[in-house]
């Protein structure tokens, strides 16, 4: 409690400054009254009585600071008075601060536009229900530690009991001729098995999902994104009933995906699987599967780790150095960019670095003009740590107008890397400058 009234009279200090000085003006004064009257009491002339009770209770003025001082607010008035006086200097050197502002500018900015980039790819979590426990289903190659897609004669091994997936499917596709309502053009299809949606516990914007019957007697129905809806009958509920064709065929939509699923890649649609390879060397099948409750990464390996282990018993000739192996999809989906997204990184932090040393020696340059200034300021009683913290408010000026120059400039950067990045990096329609982004400007301002 007695911290709590301590926060709670600091509060009161802070955000009602004018009433608090007047109360403890008005008790100071009631103190000095008191001992006049004692004074007086004792025989003293009124005169006599207030200089005895001034000399017993010192200078009024630096008694009242004293009190204010107790309260810790000077440490807020001294950096409202250093941030007016860094105003000022830096408003009487328009060339100086002009030139140092547009240097962090510019560090600041690439940096935060390339970390828009880093964080919307690699840092940010899929835009899944429980992401972390979505996994990619792959064929390990003991001989070379590499890996492949599954072929379709593995796959029901893969997928047999007892499986520690909830939700397993495989798919495969691509770009595909498609017409709709008359128009022909590319989209990318997929098709898929009966446990895609529950991988990713899918719930549609418009219709349904396919069901398991549909996908085992390979209807001709098909789910589409909200985006191609969008485009081809301008709204999700309208393209519910409505056929596509593709792979020559006509399949009905069911239903709509919602708008931020384009998985993978950026997928316009998905049908059930109408064909399938059982070759055990043809590797054709990409399978992504959900972990069951319970069940942890460890154990899916090393459940796949048995199947592989069977099979290298049954298929001597053709799996001698095959086995499975499960990894998250987030690190599938960003391996071939993360090397080259770091290093990017780490060259905007270098160019950050470089543009802080040369306003460093601006600012040393500058600070030969201003020692009359320092030993005035010393020589009035300003110590080393007051002086410090002058210049330390100015440099965080110049951080802080660069950092908001260089977040416009970010939003520009981003839209530029946008424009030059392959069409192959995961993630790219997640990519701006978010919360994160704009937290990561503040910090690389005033780290500046």
């Amino acid at each position: 409690m007695r911290a709590l009234n301590r926060v709670r009279l600091r509060l009161r200090s802070l955000f009602r400054r004018g009433s608090v000085d007047a109360e403890l003006d008005a008790e100071l004064q009631f103190h000095l009254d008191q001992l006049i009257a004692e004074n007086v009491s004792r025989g003293a002339s009124p005169e006599e009585a207030r200089r005895l009770a001034l000399r017993r209770m010192g200078s009024m003025t630096q008694l009242g600071e004293e009190c204010r001082d107790a309260r810790r607010l000077h440490l807020i008035d001294n950096l409202w008075r250093d941030f007016r006086y860094a105003v000022r200097v830096l408003e009487r050197s328009p060339g100086f601060t002009a030139v140092a502002v547009v240097t962090i500018a510019l560090g600041v900015g690439a940096n935060t536009a390339v970390f828009s980039v880093v964080n919307s790819v690699l840092l940010n979590p899929l835009a899944y229900a429980d992401a972390d426990r979505i996994v990619a289903v792959e064929t390990l190659w003991t001989d070379s530690g590499g890996v492949s897609r599954v072929s379709g004669g593995d796959y029901s091994d893969v997928v047999a009991d007892p499986s520690p997936f909830a939700a397993v499917s495989r798919y495969v596709g691509g770009q595909t001729p498609v017409e709709t309502g008359g128009r022909a053009e590319f989209a990318a299809a997929f098709a898929v098995d009966a446990g895609f949606a529950d991988a990713f516990q899918l719930q549609p914007v418009a219709g349904r999902l396919m069901t398991a019957d549909e996908v085992q007697v390979k209807a001709q129905v098909a789910v589409v994104s909200e985006g191609f809806a969008l485009a081809r009958f301008g709204a999700a509920e309208r393209a519910v009933g409505r056929s596509v064709r593709m792979h020559g065929g006509s399949f009905e939509i069911v239903g709509v995906a919602p708008g931020e699923f384009r998985f993978p890649g950026k997928a316009d649609l998905w049908f059930p699987m109408q064909w399938e390879n059982p070759s055990r060397t043809a590797h054709n099948y990409r399978v992504v599967a959900r972990l069951g409750p319970g069940a942890s990464l460890e154990s899916a390996r090393a459940r796949l780790a048995a199947v592989g282990e069977g099979l290298q018993r049954q298929f001597p000739s053709t799996h001698a150095t095959k086995s499975f192996t499960a990894t998250p999809l987030r690190e599938v989906l960003v391996q071939g960019s993360r090397t080259t997204l770091w290093l990017l990184m780490g060259a905007t932090g270098l160019l950050l670095l470089v543009a802080c040393a040369n306003v460093a020696n601006l600012m040393l340059a500058r600070s030969t003009a201003r020692s009359r200034e320092m030993a005035l300021r010393a020589a009035l009683g300003a110590g080393r740590r007051r002086l410090a913290a002058q210049l330390l408010v100015e440099s965080g000026l110049l951080g802080l107008a660069g950092g908001a120059i260089g977040l416009a400039l970010a939003y520009g950067g981003v839209e530029a890397l946008l424009a030059l990045a392959p069409a192959d990096l995961p993630r790219l329609d997640e990519i701006g400058v978010d919360s994160r982004a704009l937290a990561f400007n503040l910090v690389a301002s005033l780290a500046a």
